[in-house]
């Protein structure tokens, strides 16, 4: 799936799928799965991104690994329907997709998820120094100057996100 196309040098129409988008964008800032399941998808999804046929729901719907597999099925299952009485006032666009389809908003929602996965590794490394901070381990300096660097990294992950923050 095509998540964005951008003109390249010479002019011709260059795209970028989504495995490829994810994982520029966590090469980029240094960030990788600690989860091994999740990790395990991920390299999976990586290594069979350009091989021609690949269809990534078909693939891990039907993975040999059973974890794997039941996390796509939860991934592909819709747990909400929308009533017919909204579905009627959905725009519907030339190509027959209505407003709510997930591949008209890959643009926006991918770069949102990676942001808000960011703010989630965040947060757990705010929380981790705050508790070497009481538990009296460590340089006090260097943990409070690592903690300063994160929350401005959190200022700006909330900025992108449209969140408020609250300093306590």
């Amino acid at each position: 799936i095509t998540l964005a196309e951008e003109e390249g040098e010479n002019g011709e129409v260059q795209s970028i799928n989504v495995i490829d988008f994810v994982k520029y964008d966590l090469e980029r800032d240094n960030l990788w799965f600690n989860n091994i399941v999740y990790k395990q998808i991920l390299e999976e999804a990586i290594a069979n991104n350009h091989q021609e046929g690949f269809i990534p729901s078909r693939y891990f719907l039907g993975h040999p690994d059973q974890s794997i597999s039941q996390i796509a099925v939860d991934i592909m299952s819709d747990r909400y329907q929308l009533s017919k009485i909204h579905t009627k006032f959905l725009d519907t666009q030339d190509d027959g997709q209505n407003s709510l389809s997930e591949e008209t908003h890959l643009d926006k929602n991918v770069p949102r998820v990676l942001t808000e996965l960011k703010n989630a590794y965040i947060t757990q490394q705010i929380k981790e120094i705050t508790q070497k901070l009481k538990q009296n381990e460590g340089e006090y300096v260097l943990l409070i100057k690592e903690l300063q660097a994160l929350k401005e990294i959190k200022k700006e992950l909330a900025k992108e996100l449209g969140e408020r923050i609250i300093e306590k």
